[in-house]
């Protein structure tokens, strides 16, 4: 089994001073992931598995960096395999990297965890606060409750 790990940096947006753009690092079996995750599309991903825009570059919008990830589920884990250029539409064809990371599900809800308590962390110190993915990403403080939903779930799975 693969262990993973994320760093979480935050710093003012450039786009209002009632943002806060938050950075997260993913480490996988402690090597550092290129480009940032994407925290909309990794609550997307544990819902359901797919290819995802999972990774994306510090600015928040995906194209100018960042990579696809299929992600696939099973009784195992939450798996990661392979990635793929950040064109509008995917296509295997594109392929960066052949990779494949087994991670355990109780790991996957820890990291969703930390990441739902820092979100609602800034929003209890300031409820008019946004708070993205990247520069100028979306406003996840919004998602707050899809989110815990999505973890719980997740969290029923693992009883």
């Amino acid at each position: 089994m693969d262990q993973i790990q994320i760093d979480i940096d935050q710093d003012d947006s450039a786009i209002s001073n009632q943002a806060i753009s938050l950075f997260v690092t993913v480490y996988i079996n402690n090597k550092k992931q290129t480009d940032i995750l994407d925290i909309d599309e990794f609550f997307q991903s544990i819902q359901d598995p797919g290819i995802y825009p999972l990774f994306t570059c510090d600015c928040g919008f995906f194209g100018c960096g960042g990579y696809y990830v299929h992600v696939t589920h099973d009784e195992q884990g939450y798996r990661l395999q392979n990635s793929y250029k950040p064109y509008d539409v995917w296509n295997k064809k594109n392929r960066i990297h052949t990779f494949q990371y087994l991670l355990d599900w109780h790991e996957i809800y820890l990291v969703g965890k930390k990441l739902i308590d820092l979100l609602n962390q800034l929003h209890k110190h300031d409820q008019s606060l946004d708070a993205s993915s990247g520069m100028y990403g979306m406003n996840l403080i919004s998602k707050i409750s899809y989110y815990k939903h999505i973890l719980g779930k997740l969290n029923d799975k693992l009883k």
